[in-house]
């Protein structure tokens, strides 16, 4: 309404509604606030510096009345303003039911503003004579906490691309509602690529989204945090229609771990060990089973807190990294003692049948676990003369051999 200016995704490719249901900010303090309308979704979104804070459905101008694109601040605040019809010189219509306003007004122009309304069905339609409307709940709250002088910027975007409250990425293509902006693929394309998301949608889902033009967000990928040996890494677990795939270089970089890719085979490998993977926008990822056959470990999927716990525990000799399984008994790792053995140039010989496994003339107390011989790492000088750093923050274990005591004074 114009008001005269006298008191100044299954989740793949499942869709949602684009209002972001959030509760509302409660402080009236909130530090720089700062509103963007997209005309097209028919939204105004409250952001607290660059984060998102809120989303709002807005109702926006028809065509023959469109709300101005541009920069603006917010000039001026009132509570029950009056109406004054603009095809009706001279009339007043004072706060109250029959008031198209509502009972809020934050002006940014000198005949247009962001109010309630009488009329709630309106909501999300292209209706008023350039004015924004918003539901009286949701501008009572907004009232609240936008302070004038607030910025305000009034967009033209038909194509959204991003991570909603719930980690997941979506697409939304919203109608043309002005005729003001056609889309295409590439332009879709063009709003994925800074997040390297190119590769996980295919331009057919594209091309449908495009001609729905329906104003649902559509998810094609959700995340999961990833946390390696208790820290957080920055890459996220992805969820796709290849299923639940982890970023595999992150891993291997925080266990200082040496990974290649065969690209003939579409493996991974980590030594001597191999894992079918893919290879998307430049990463490698695999699936969460790869991880205790490239980098042994566990691996535990955190549904309630959406992350991808791993514990990896590796194993380096005079600084270089030995691949294998190091479990953990009791809080203390186990070493594969036929591994350890042949990295350290000592031959062990293993009776499979009756258990026992001697080295260097004596018999070893190892432990069996899936019928292979471990030794607790507090042994291992005893039996093989090499010396055992356990770093237990960063879950590594360095062996030094030859070890040559120190000299006494």
């Amino acid at each position: 309404m114009l008001k005269t200016w006298v008191v100044i995704a299954s989740f793949i490719f499942c869709f949602f509604p684009v209002f972001l249901a959030r509760a509302a900010p409660q402080n009236p303090d909130l530090t720089d606030p700062q509103l963007v309308i997209n005309l097209p979704s028919r939204t105004l979104e409250l952001y607290a510096g660059n984060r998102l804070i809120k989303r709002y459905p807005v109702a926006i101008g028809k065509p023959s009345t469109p709300t101005p694109l541009g920069n603006y601040y917010i000039t001026i605040k009132e509570v029950n303003p009056a109406w004054y019809p603009p095809d009706s010189p001279g009339t007043v219509v004072s706060s109250g039911p029959h008031n198209p306003l509502g009972y809020r007004w934050m002006g940014f122009l000198p005949t247009y503003g962001v109010h309630g309304t009488n009329n709630p069905d309106s909501i999300g339609l292209v209706v008023s004579n350039g004015c924004i409307r918003m539901y009286e709940p949701d501008v009572e709250e907004l009232y609240e906490v936008v302070r004038v002088n607030t910025p305000l910027r009034i967009i033209y975007e038909r194509v959204r691309v991003g991570i909603d409250y719930q980690n997941r990425a979506y697409i939304a293509v919203y109608p043309d509602v002005y005729g003001w902006q056609s889309v295409s693929i590439s332009d879709v394309r063009v709003k994925l690529r800074p997040h390297n998301w190119n590769n996980w949608v295919d331009d057919s889902a594209i091309s449908r989204m495009i001609e729905a033009a329906d104003d649902k967000e559509y998810v094609f990928l959700q995340f999961h945090h990833l946390v390696v040996n208790g820290k957080l890494l920055p890459d996220k677990v992805q969820i796709s229609t290849d299923g639940l795939l982890v970023p595999i270089q992150s891993i291997a970089e925080a266990v200082k771990a040496s990974i290649t890719w065969d690209e003939a085979s579409s493996q991974i490998k980590v030594g001597s060990r191999f894992f079918r993977g893919v290879r998307k926008d430049g990463s490698l990822y695999a699936a969460p089973e790869s991880i205790p056959v490239l980098f042994g470990g566990t691996q535990q999927i955190n549904s309630s807190q959406g992350a991808l716990g791993v514990e990896i525990i590796s194993l380096t000799l005079n600084g270089k990294p030995v691949a294998g399984d190091f479990p953990l008994r009791r809080e203390i790792p186990l070493l594969p003692v036929l591994t350890i053995g042949e990295a350290l140039g000592q031959k062990a010989i293993w009776d499979e049948k009756t258990k026992i496994l001697i080295a260097n003339n004596k018999v070893v107390p190892i432990q069996v676990i899936e019928n292979k011989p471990y030794l607790a790492i507090n042994q291992v000088y005893s039996y093989f003369g090499a010396y055992v750093y356990w770093d237990e923050a960063a879950r590594i274990i360095d062996l030094t051999y030859p070890f040559h005591e120190p000299d006494g004074d």
